[in-house]
């Protein structure tokens, strides 16, 4: 979904976020809510084909 060509601007803060969800939440499933759940809003607000998503591939995420 991000534009990998911009990857040195985003993937820290990405990183950090990441991190401070899963020790915020301490639960694998509702992380992985709360991911479907965004990726799915970003897909809408943005007009974002799934096919153009990239993200799920690169971490390890499933796709909706």
């Amino acid at each position: 979904i991000v534009l990998p060509e911009h990857e040195k601007e985003w993937l820290t803060s990405y990183v950090k976020a990441e991190n401070w969800i899963t020790e915020s939440m301490n639960d694998i499933e509702t992380e992985e809510q709360i991911y479907k759940e965004a990726k799915r809003y970003i897909i809408k607000q943005f007009n974002v084909l799934e096919s153009e998503s990239q993200t799920d591939k690169a971490e390890g995420h499933t796709t909706l």
